[in-house]
């Protein structure tokens, strides 16, 4: 466990737990070499191994420009991304440039220690502190994750619906969107999950996930008793993507007797 200490006494703290690939030993050959830089931006510091090659190191920073210049640096890089993951608590300068990433990677340190409820009141206490910060996307990101895993696929829809609302076009918007018709299906609002998946299908035409989307829209309808919906997911799933693994599925549905009849349905619609 990752404890954190505020002294009141102390102008900011940081903790860092390092990801460092190697022996504990190896890390404190790395940190003495480049200790002397850390004398530009604090003044002591404890350190505590967690277990065998992840060290936590709380130090009392007094000068956080310095010390993001230094971690920034190409011999810091050269650590095999030593701090991957490291949290700080700012409480006398919640206004400082660096206070939000500090509340994000203070996120970060709760979920490396497997604390995943302080790292969501972490990521939370960003989003509504600092509601403009460029981290917002990745904090929605986690929440959702955080919601999802817990199985409140209700409020994981809810977040994943806000950041497509804010993040139209981010990176992780496809995969936001899919996991929106997850949550409806996983709750057995199957109507509302087959118009989720095809919304995606209908803003992400082209996306690696399309195929996966139209056959859990065919799914969807069929698990809401609307077989023509499904029959025309189905279908379309394996035409546009024949050689995807969505197509092979969507050709086993297709086989059931419910769809082999609405397939004759439809035959009988052409004539």
């Amino acid at each position: 466990m990752i404890v954190l200490i505020i002294k009141k006494e102390l102008v900011m703290n940081v903790c860092v737990v390092s990801t460092f690939e190697g022996t504990t030993e190896d890390y404190m050959d790395m940190f003495n070499a480049t200790k002397e830089k850390g004398q530009g931006f604090m003044q002591n510091y404890e350190l505590g191994v967690i277990r065998e090659g992840k060290v936590m190191l709380m130090m009392h920073i007094t000068d956080m420009n310095k010390m993001q210049e230094v971690m920034d640096s190409e011999e810091m890089k050269a650590w095999d991304e030593a701090i991957a993951a490291y949290g700080t608590i700012v409480h006398n300068h919640p206004d400082h440039p660096l206070a939000p990433d500090s509340q994000y990677k203070l996120g970060q340190c709760h979920e490396e220690a497997g604390e995943l409820d302080k790292a969501l009141e972490a990521y939370v206490t960003l989003a509504g502190t600092y509601p403009k910060s460029p981290l917002i996307a990745n904090v929605m990101l986690r929440i959702n994750e955080h919601f999802y895993m817990k199985q409140n696929y209700a409020v994981a829809a809810s977040v994943g619906e806000k950041f497509l609302e804010r993040f139209t076009n981010h990176e992780w918007s496809p995969k936001m969107a899919f996991r929106i018709g997850q949550c409806h299906y996983k709750q057995e609002k199957f109507s509302k999950a087959g118009e989720s998946f095809d919304a995606f299908v209908k803003r992400f035409p082209e996306q690696a996930l399309t195929a996966q989307a139209l056959f859990w829209a065919g799914e969807s309808y069929r698990m809401d008793k609307n077989i023509p919906g499904a029959f025309r997911r189905y279908n379309r799933c394996r035409w546009d993507f024949p050689e995807s693994d969505a197509a092979k599925y969507s050709r086993g549905r297709l086989a059931l007797p419910e769809l082999l009849a609405q397939f004759e349905r439809e035959a009988n619609l052409d004539k």
